[in-house]
């Protein structure tokens, strides 16, 4: 895989949950994510930042087929192999679960205000370098 080959491609994605306010009510859909596209290259970094409740962690648990993705596709070029996980066999999900995590924000970098940009990438860039998987 070249440095320019995307590491994780995400075309259209939406994710959709289903619940009924009690037992006589109809079923009811709440879209959470909607038509989201993205491309992560290799090697790179990726902060997802919005307001709470915009689908941030939603989206992060579907790029690990935790949440069920209703429409789109999601691909993990792997060196070896692509994983579409749109449609991933669970011995396929095993291997991939290996290879990718979430990792969720600091609580402690919300009490970091007082850093410039560039010393706050620096603190990032050296906490994720730890967990980085490339």
């Amino acid at each position: 895989m070249n440095s320019d080959q995307n590491l994780i491609a995400i075309k259209n994605i939406s994710v959709d949950f289903s619940f009924q306010e009690n037992f006589l009510s109809k079923k009811q859909k709440i879209q959470a994510v909607k038509n989201v596209s993205l491309n992560i290259k290799k090697g790179s970094f990726v902060g997802l930042v919005g307001e709470s409740g915009s689908g941030k962690t939603t989206l992060g648990r579907a790029i690990l087929a935790a949440n069920k993705i209703s429409s789109g596709k999601v691909i993990f070029h792997d060196g070896d192999k692509d994983y579409d996980l749109t449609n991933i066999s669970k011995q396929e999900l095993k291997e991939y679960r290996k290879k990718a995590q979430l990792i969720f924000q600091d609580p402690l970098i919300q009490n970091l205000i007082h850093l410039t940009i560039y010393r706050l990438h620096l603190y990032l860039k050296s906490a994720l370098q730890f967990f980085r998987y490339f």
